[in-house]
């Protein structure tokens, strides 16, 4: 019973094009690291600013990690941790690098850290979901 309703899931979830949803969420990132600091609320050190950092790479790499597993191409579907993690990893780090170019961002390995914590959250749970549900069907 759960098996066919995860396989009829998995289905409406092929037809989604992750990849576009994934660079349109970077746009988004990149978009909201352009405003000035200016035009942003203050914060703390440890605020709930981190929490945000996690949540926004967390998405990210879901929609990364989907692209890739549901992808035509066969090569990236069977190597999709490689290629979402390599993405996972160095997007943040231009991210933060970028928003050192803002007139009063000021980038922080602590956001770093942050969205890096995102990435490795959502790898662990891609892995499951596609060691759980997909691995099976990709086989065939």
């Amino acid at each position: 019973m759960l098996s066919g309703y995860v396989q009829k899931i998995s289905m409406k979830l092929e037809k989604l094009n992750f990849r576009v949803w994934s660079y349109a969420y970077g746009g988004l990132i990149l978009l909201v690291s352009s405003i000035p600091a200016d035009y942003l609320p203050r914060e703390e050190m440890f605020s709930i600013d981190k929490l945000f950092h996690v949540i926004e790479y967390f998405g990210f790499t879901l929609l990364v990690g989907f692209a890739h597993i549901y992808s035509v191409k066969r090569r990236y579907r069977m190597k999709w941790i490689p290629y979402t993690l390599r993405i996972g990893m160095l997007f943040p780090i231009f991210d933060e690098l970028y928003q050192s170019l803002i007139p009063g961002r000021i980038s922080s390995w602590l956001d770093v850290i942050a969205d890096l914590s995102g990435v490795t959250l959502a790898i662990v749970i891609l892995a499951f979901i596609y060691d759980k549900y997909i691995y099976k069907d990709d086989l065939k």
